[in-house]
């Protein structure tokens, strides 16, 4: 059975490290045991040593990639069809998800401004499968509700009262037949999010006109907590629409910078809803 697990390498943050069981044409990843791996992708820089494989010119330090890759699941997708090739099929995608829990009551350290920004993009990268994915009935999601506040922790009481729920028994058993029957899948190139199947951009010929049939790429969701950042709201609401004379014609552009995860796209988001109709 072929396994990946993702990690960072500490030299460049920016990017995922896949540690592979398998080898790869364009990927000769120096010898890693199950262990180191096992270390690699819980190895937070806060917590515990980095793992370090490899000698000379291979070796590398790695760090887990909670920053960079909270979800791995379009990353999984990216590797099957570089392995595999775009005509594999899928039968399951069984996604696991860490608990979800109310991340804007924490306070204080980097450590859990980390974790508010990991647990958003977890649920971003699953809103963006579900819109590519639902229509294929292959992708399943389960993932515990958890606690208020500091009081985020998982325990097998609320584990067991999540799978109690007659909507998330029917899932799980929904998954259970996906993974035992393996039905017909669904090929990779069909919904890759880089895929260049005729169906994504496709001319249409109806007659003598063309229509152009064009695929856009589902936006992200709107945190269901928004709060906050109302000073920011209110200087697009003065720019856009406030101050904004009608005769002029050329838009206003305005442009949202900060760091990674601090969030620019969810507060653009946020006001476009809010005018979305205007």
């Amino acid at each position: 059975m072929a396994s990946v697990i993702c990690t960072s390498n500490a030299a460049n943050l920016s990017f995922v490290h896949l540690i592979r069981s398998y080898r790869t044409r364009n990927a000769q990843a120096s010898p890693c045991t199950i262990l180191e791996a096992a270390c690699a992708c819980v190895a937070s820089p806060d917590i515990f040593v980095p793992v370090t494989t490899g000698t000379y010119h291979k070796q590398v330090t790695l760090v887990d990639a909670l920053a960079v890759c909270a979800n791995p699941g379009k990353e999984f997708l990216r590797e099957a069809q570089k392995v595999f090739g775009e005509d594999a099929e899928i039968a399951t995608i069984l996604s696991v998800g860490s608990g979800k829990g109310d991340v804007w009551s924490l306070t204080g350290n980097e450590m859990k401004e980390v974790i508010k920004w990991a647990t958003m993009s977890c649920e971003r990268v699953h809103e963006d499968l579900y819109a590519r994915l639902r229509e294929t009935s292959i992708y399943f999601r389960l993932n515990v509700e958890r606690g208020l506040g500091l009081q985020m922790e998982l325990s097998s009481a609320s584990i067991a009262a999540y799978l109690e729920e007659g909507v998330i028994s029917d899932r799980l058993d929904d998954t259970i037949r996906s993974i035992h029957h393996r039905p017909i899948g669904v090929r990779l190139k069909d919904i890759s999010e880089f895929s260049s199947r005729p169906n994504a951009n496709t001319h249409v010929f109806v007659d003598s006109v063309t229509v152009i049939e064009v695929r856009l790429k589902p936006r992200p969701s709107l945190v269901e907590n928004f709060i906050g950042r109302e000073d920011i709201l209110n200087s697009l609401r003065r720019t856009h629409v406030t101050n904004r004379s009608s005769h002029l014609r050329t838009p206003a552009i305005t442009v949202l910078s900060g760091l990674g995860g601090a969030g620019k796209t969810q507060t653009a988001l946020k006001f476009a809803l809010e005018f979305e109709e205007s």
